[in-house]
């Protein structure tokens, strides 16, 4: 009866504790390229409060996405993203609230930000002390923010992109990106590709780096949906496995409208091997054998993570010997 008696008054002071458990704030990131809108890897966020590191978490292509980082009500947070070799971007979240007591238990930020590399002929050090978006609680709990001053923002971003040259060479230098725009539309690459290749001269950014890129596809006809596809399948009988991921993520940018279901599930079960493969080599196999699951999960009928997972068990087998 003790026992009982003990038992009881633990449900109900556990039941007390959580009716009265403070709200939070779930904030996550999806971080991509700005250009391709391909997920980046090497991205590295930094959460403070009030100034002072609380949180931190980085992330590369196999690990997916970052953390969820909980945030207090009532106080002032803000972020910072970085990745190598393109501009940092912050922004700020404010989780006062004049009536907590009526939020939900969780709230949910998600955040999606769009990185691009550095350039020459921007200047982007206001983006190291001014944030791009300023999250704050809505009335019904929700994640709101001023639309207008991330506008406002947006604009300057891209004034900042050619701070440091004329109006006059940035003036040419737009004149010459869209002419070669029209000029790959219509299959002249030769000639589009000298219109990039000059405004490459005037400013050597991101923008006009994709496009080269591109026009050189185009050109040797890595836009053919059969070329991609037969590709494909040759690298994965290869087990070129990295190859037939990007082959996959170029089919599900050039023919989202035939491909965008059947290529997503291959990019997921491709990103799979490539972790499940990693991990093999490194002979951590209980690692590898949950990738291989995954990859079953998305294309039950592939052999190979079928035959991995074989392998696995006998090396299992062998271990207990």
């Amino acid at each position: 009866m003790e026992r009982m008696k003990t038992l009881v008054f633990s449900i109900s002071l556990l039941l007390g504790l959580l009716g009265h458990s403070q709200p939070y704030i779930e904030l996550t990131f999806s971080v991509v390229d700005e250009h391709t809108e391909e997920r980046l890897d090497g991205v590295y966020i930094e959460l403070y409060n009030n100034g002072e590191v609380v949180d931190s978490d980085s992330t590369d292509f196999f690990s997916g996405s970052f953390k969820a980082f909980w945030l207090k009500i009532d106080q002032n947070y803000s972020f910072v993203v970085h990745k190598n070799g393109y501009v940092s971007k912050m922004g700020e979240v404010d989780t006062h609230y004049d009536k907590p007591d009526s939020l939900p238990y969780r709230i949910y930020f998600p955040c999606f930000v769009g990185l691009f590399p550095e350039c020459e002929a921007g200047d982007y050090s206001f983006l190291k002390t001014t944030p791009l978006i300023q999250l704050t609680i809505g009335e019904n709990g929700e994640m709101t923010w001023d639309k207008e001053y991330v506008r406002n923002m947006q604009l300057k971003v891209e004034n900042a992109s050619h701070a440091k040259i004329s109006d006059e060479q940035y003036d040419k230098y737009t004149k010459l990106y869209y002419e070669a725009q029209s000029l790959m539309e219509n299959q002249y690459y030769d000639e589009a590709m000298a219109k990039l290749n000059e405004a490459k001269e005037i400013i050597d950014c991101s923008k006009v780096q994709y496009a080269i890129v591109e026009c050189n596809e185009r050109k040797d006809g890595l836009y053919n949906e059969d070329t991609l596809r037969a590709r494909r399948i040759r690298y994965e009988k290869q087990g070129k496995f990295t190859e037939a991921l990007e082959l996959n993520k170029r089919l599900k940018k050039y023919f989202p409208d035939n491909t965008s279901n059947e290529v997503e599930t291959r990019i997921d079960y491709l990103s799979m091997i490539i972790n499940a493969e990693r991990e093999f080599a490194e002979e951590d196999y209980s690692d590898a054998r949950y990738y291989y699951n995954r990859a079953v999960t998305f294309l039950p009928d592939a052999t190979y993570p079928n035959e991995r997972l074989k392998e696995l068990d006998v090396l299992s087998k062998d271990n207990k010997k």
